[in-house]
């Protein structure tokens, strides 16, 4: 009687932790969901001092644009606000001091990325090679004219420097919406269109055809790259100019 009563103590002791532990995953999920439709209220209430940081230099980016009557200030300022939020002074660092090594060995740093708005040196070159395509394009960006280069170390160790100057990652910045908005026949199309173009083309990779980038709109790969995680790069963007317009105008 004894051993009966232990074991039926014994199993609902069991039932109850695996009650408990259910409960618990439950309500993760909740809490997941209840930020969904939000993705920007859970920067702000899980890593604050990383949000705040994001958004003040959306705003000096978008502050400065205007300044210069850039016309598409407010997508540009945007489009960096999610890599911003993953931004680590103390990481990136890291990353130039590998970035400068590998330099040394091969091509392969290319695939890195560096800096506030987190570019990766391929992208950066690719920049630089579509002035070269382009005379308009390379005719306004002279700082960036190098002609994308990613053969030499000293064309790779050149663009490392470029990538940890904040005016000339904002001129990159530049250079790929003018691109892409032409590319891409963005001028007429809403703010809205052409932002969702611009933040999938900046996180998927530099396009000229619509209906490459259209299909990964809602893609959420944001923070982590699992697809299926989080956020839409999109979405991130198009609440972020909400809060750099409010926050400027």
């Amino acid at each position: 009687m004894q051993n009966c009563n232990f074991s039926c103590k014994f199993i609902r002791r069991i039932f109850l932790n695996f009650a408990v532990i259910f409960l618990f995953c439950a309500s993760g999920v909740v809490c997941a969901q209840d930020y969904s439709s939000e993705p920007l209220l859970f920067f702000q209430a899980r890593r604050s001092e990383d949000y705040d940081f994001a958004l003040s230099v959306s705003k000096k980016i978008y502050v400065k644009l205007k300044e210069e009557k850039y016309p598409y200030s407010l997508e540009v300022s945007a489009i960096v606000f999610p890599e911003l939020l993953r931004y680590s002074e103390f990481r990136n660092e890291l990353e130039s001091l590998m970035n400068e090594c590998l330099a040394f060995a091969s091509e392969e740093s290319s695939g890195f990325s560096i800096g506030l708005f987190q570019m990766k040196l391929s992208f950066a070159a690719k920049v630089e090679s579509l002035l070269c395509e382009n005379p308009e394009l390379k005719e306004k960006y002279p700082l960036i004219d190098f002609g994308g280069d990613l053969s030499s170390v000293n064309s790779r160790l050149k663009r490392i420097k470029r990538l940890n100057n904040f005016d000339l990652q904002v001129e990159y910045l530049k250079a790929f919406a003018d691109y892409e908005i032409k590319a891409l026949s963005l001028e007429n199309e809403s703010f809205t269109q052409r932002l969702c173009f611009l933040a999938t083309a900046y996180n998927y990779g530099i396009q000229t055809d619509r209906t490459i980038l259209e299909p990964v709109f809602d893609w959420q790969t944001f923070p982590s790259g699992n697809r299926h995680l989080y956020f839409s790069y999109k979405d991130l963007c198009l609440l972020a100019a909400e809060e750099i317009r409010k926050g400027t105008e």
